[in-house]
């Protein structure tokens, strides 16, 4: 199943013994095809559109990572 993170941001990749770089905390993720009401994230890293709209989709993930890129 397709999942949204929901709250991507520094603080939730970790580097685990291999080296890999994981995300982790999934608490307040939700599945892709659920109608997601309720807007959760950290503010700084969630669209002003989602904010205004109250509404969340996968396009909250996406621009985490934009904001994630801008901040390295």
């Amino acid at each position: 199943e397709e999942i949204i993170h929901r709250d991507i941001k520094l603080e939730n990749f970790v580097f685990c013994k291999d080296n890999k770089l994981k995300l982790i905390d999934f608490g307040v993720s939700s599945k892709f095809d659920e109608k997601i009401e309720k807007v959760r994230g950290t503010d700084d890293y969630i669209p002003p559109e989602v904010i205004t709209m109250g509404k969340s989709n996968y396009k909250m993930d996406i621009w985490a990572f934009g904001i994630l890129l801008v901040l390295l």
